[in-house]
């Protein structure tokens, strides 16, 4: 790391207790669970207090190794309420109950959209942070044609097939970005050109396909799963319905209690589903290293590829492998490129994050990280 980590609440008391630990704090029988070590940080703020299912409280870390920066002028104190209903939410910040309301997941579009007409408070997007992909299981029998070339071709076909402009304008209103890539980043004009001529030819692919009395797709349809309790899925699976249908493919819908949900995927008991990816700092490494083994959906979504030894073989390669390293960027454009030609993963959307905040709120940065709010860049100015 270039400068000390600074972990977040969640990642202290909720997600992952010790993400890093100082050897100090170790227990000798190296029991966390019988021991609890109490977290310290080395971040701006320090963890005070927290009210079950209430609040969550951080003071300022008077050690904090780069206070200086910003003259201390940053607040004292962070509570972090718990508000579940997201009309609730944005009456609390009418009233003046809390300053801000943050994270994509954490805000309802039409709510943010009417609160960016507001006069009386302020709205943030951040860069693109992760990815949302559809993602096709190479191991279903719908997938499966005569030869691993035709399955390939036919998992590429209907990622063309599927109108990402309109998905994110339907179900984002346009604040989001379409994706063309699993991982975020630019593509170069004639890769852009190359993906179009690819799309007319598998779109040609698809009709042809249409007039077979043997394909899975318009005998049995297939099944897009999604996981009931999230409304931007479901629409995105509403969409992909519609354009599938188009092409004389069926497809239905099947919404599923979360827990059921996660189970579908690492079984590989689904034809398509979604996944999002993990945004910095997780991407690329640490997401392609899950797919080694069956923790979530790439592994089963991968079992029915023909090149799974060889993506598998390349990411084993890269995790040991020093990104100084002259060939470590070629090694992992190979490897992301298998998994793009696959037609496993189709790209939808990049998501950003967002915010709403009172004015008097200085020093807002949206950074590039998802689970990171850079409280210690905020402030007011003196009255």
């Amino acid at each position: 790391l270039k400068e000390p980590y600074s972990p977040t609440l969640s990642e202290l008391a909720v997600v992952r207790p010790f993400r890093f630990l100082a050897p100090s704090a170790f227990p000798k029988d190296l029991d966390l669970i019988k021991h609890n070590p109490k977290p310290i940080g080395t971040g701006a703020y320090m963890f005070a207090d927290s009210k079950l299912g209430v609040s969550d409280t951080l003071h300022k870390n008077p050690h904090y190794w780069d206070k200086e920066r910003y003259k201390g002028i940053y607040y004292d104190e962070i509570i972090l309420k718990v508000i579940f209903d997201p009309s609730a939410k944005i009456a609390a910040l009418r009233s003046g109950q809390i300053d801000m309301i943050y994270g994509y997941d954490q805000i309802p579009l039409e709510i943010f959209k009417n609160m960016q007409k507001s006069k009386h408070f302020a709205t943030y997007l951040s860069p693109p942070l992760h990815s949302v992909n559809l993602v096709i299981n190479s191991a279903s029998p719908a997938f499966t044609l005569t030869n691993a070339q035709s399955s390939t071709l036919l998992r590429q076909s209907l990622g063309y097939a599927i109108d990402k402009q309109r998905l994110v304008r339907a179900v984002y209103g346009g604040i989001q970005e379409s994706a063309n890539h699993i991982f975020y980043q630019s593509t170069p004009s004639a890769q852009k050109n190359k993906e179009e001529r690819a799309i007319q030819e598998s779109l040609a692919f698809l009709r042809t396909l249409a007039d077979s009395v043997d394909s899975h797709l318009h005998q049995k349809g297939i099944e897009i799963l999604f996981s009931g309790d999230n409304p931007a899925h479901k629409m995105m699976a509403e969409i992909i319905q519609s354009d599938l249908k188009a092409l004389g493919i069926k497809v239905r819908l099947s919404a599923s209690e979360p827990s059921i949900y996660r189970n579908r995927l690492l079984k590989g008991a689904f034809d398509m589903a979604f996944s999002e990816t993990w945004g910095a700092p997780y991407e690329p490494l640490s997401m392609l290293y899950s797919m080694l083994i069956p923790s979530h959906i790439d592994f089963a979504a991968q079992s029915g590829l023909s090149t799974k030894t060889a993506i598998d073989e390349g990411i084993r390669k890269l995790i040991v492998l020093n990104p100084s390293s002259p060939t470590f960027d070629a090694l992992l454009d190979n490897v992301i490129n298998m998994l793009e030609t696959s037609g496993v993963y189709v790209p939808l959307t990049y998501q950003k994050n967002k915010a709403i905040t009172h004015p008097k709120i200085k020093g807002i940065k949206m950074g590039v990280v998802g689970y990171e709010v850079p409280f210690w860049e905020f402030y007011e100015e003196a009255k």
